[in-house]
């Protein structure tokens, strides 16, 4: 039986590509511009949050529908938690942060994945969307060793606990739809697929690669360093057929219109954090230089898009009959 029609934007989408470009300014020599990038997101987060709610409030009565992207809503929740907790934020609005994260994966997950797992739509219905799925749960991951240097002793099993669970689920549901996407492409190839949603696949791998690693620590697990490498690995060779197509792309572009979407932005950027996280872990390992250059890269992408977005809805804004 078919699913009926789901959303297929992103939410959070610009919440995630502004608070990952905040994270990575210190990797290219601008910690400057890590507060007020992550000022921005949070301004961003509450703006469509309010906008939603604005919507919902106009068509009572009407079942609110979710699709894969809304995902994006606890990874920019968790982006922005780490965000807080690097900027020394009250422990309080990390703590409201990381929870609500938690919660809006798990309903996520019953009224998004549930029914896919139940009604089988076929591998045509999988596109590059679905990876922000296990993406969600490593997120969940990141949010509890956040919260563990903030609870006293007594939470710090429990938290180990929800981080192993959430990363390992998080890691396993990747390497699953590793496989079904690969399958999906010999099929079908990528028709009917957002090409520009696969750079998610880049991004869940990178972001695999940093909340592996950064456990890897906290936790003292060997196991979970050898992961953050092969997930890492993957990202990297995924990465360049993206990017090739990405240049393809608009190299056929005559000019940019519209507004133009957010994965590359956020996925270079978890893929960033994912490569300085490894070279961390594994320091014989030349891969510095990498997360310096996909910083950069992100930081760029990130001004370029939101310059392409904000000039779009201007002049949207501006065709508008008075």
């Amino acid at each position: 039986m078919p699913l009926p029609p789901t959303p297929s934007g992103l939410p959070f989408g610009a919440v995630m590509a502004t608070g990952a470009a905040s994270a990575l300014t210190g990797l290219v020599a601008l910690p400057a511009l890590r507060s007020p990038l992550l000022a921005t997101a949070i301004v961003i987060a509450l703006g469509v949050t309010g906008k939603g709610i604005a919507g919902l409030a106009r068509v009572r009565g009407l079942r609110p529908r979710f699709g894969f992207g809304h995902f994006t809503v606890p990874v920019g929740l968790a982006v922005i938690a780490l965000g807080l907790t690097a900027g020394d934020a009250p422990g309080v609005t990390v703590v409201i942060a990381v929870w609500l994260t938690w919660a809006t994966t798990a309903l996520l997950l019953v009224v998004v994945v549930g029914p896919v797992a139940a009604d089988r739509p076929g591998l045509r219905a999988v596109n590059g969307a679905w990876y922000i799925a296990p993406a969600a749960l490593l997120a969940d991951a990141a949010g509890a060793g956040t919260l563990r240097p903030l609870c006293g002793p007594e939470w710090a099993a429990a938290l180990d606990v929800m981080a192993r669970a959430c990363v390992w689920a998080g890691t396993a549901g990747y390497a699953a739809l590793l496989i079904v996407g690969a399958v999906r492409i010999q099929r079908h190839g990528l028709h009917g697929a957002p090409r520009v949603a696969w750079w998610i696949v880049v991004g869940c791998g990178g972001l695999a690669a940093d909340v592996l690693g950064s456990l890897a620590g906290t936790l003292s697990e060997g196991t979970l360093a050898f992961t953050a490498v092969a997930c890492w690995a993957i990202a990297t060779v995924v990465l360049v057929p993206v990017t090739v197509g990405s240049v393809v792309f608009l190299a056929g572009v005559r000019s940019l219109r519209g507004r133009p979407a957010w994965p590359p932005a956020f996925s270079s950027g978890v893929y960033a954090l994912g490569t300085a996280q490894v070279g961390i872990l594994f320091p014989s390992l030349p891969v510095a230089p990498l997360a310096a250059v996909a910083a950069a890269e992100t930081l760029v992408v990130w001004a370029a898009t939101a310059a392409l977005r904000v000039r779009g809805a201007v002049l949207a804004r501006a065709t508008i009959p008075r």
